[in-house]
């Protein structure tokens, strides 16, 4: 996984645990790689997010607390 990847599932790790909405995610994850000298200018848009989440949530090989994951699912997956 890239070390942009790494920042993103590392963030969600945490996020998802407290609830937190989708676009105060995505300030997060681009104020970090605003500030990062070897980042692409891509923003991550809310839906980035929740195709991430979505992603890690249903794949077998992915170690994240998938309850966690679906429970945020539950409450942001309307945007």
């Amino acid at each position: 996984m890239s070390m942009r990847g790494d920042v993103i599932r590392s963030v969600l790790d945490k996020a998802v645990r407290y609830y937190m909405p989708p676009s105060d995610i995505a300030e997060l994850i681009n104020d970090i790689f605003a500030n990062l000298e070897w980042s692409e200018d891509l923003d991550i848009t809310i839906q980035d997010l929740i195709e991430c989440v979505k992603f890690y949530a249903t794949d077998k090989h992915s170690s994240c607390d998938k309850d966690a994951y679906n429970k945020w699912l539950e409450l942001h997956d309307s945007w």
